[in-house]
């Protein structure tokens, strides 16, 4: 019913056999998989904007405390307000993950 060669594709529909059977791979083969499985994935995030939200409410509420009683100018607090809304910004426009993301 069905022919083949060695090196050839299957010319045929699916073949299903009609029992089950392990392939056994050495923890060695299955390591090397692992690790292109990893190399090669693609992670995806979910954007959480309540998250957002509560590190700069988080944010202000420290700098307030810190400039609170502080000998600054105001214009030295206004600068360090501003500073610290841009880092904020800028963390949570480009993202941050470290290099040893383990998902």
């Amino acid at each position: 019913k069905y022919e083949f060669q060695k090196g050839k594709p299957w010319e045929y529909e699916n073949y299903y056999a009609p029992f089950d059977f392990a392939i056994q791979k050495t923890p060695e083969e299955i390591a090397i998989e692992k690790e292109q499985i990893t190399k090669l994935s693609k992670h995806f995030f979910k954007y959480d904007e309540q998250i957002v939200v509560q590190v700069k409410d988080a944010r202000n509420s420290k700098i307030e405390d810190a400039l609170y009683n502080s000998e600054l100018t105001e214009t030295k607090k206004i600068e360090l307000r501003d500073l610290a809304l841009q880092i904020t910004n800028d963390l949570y426009e480009f993202g941050y993950l470290e290099s040893s993301v383990d998902i």
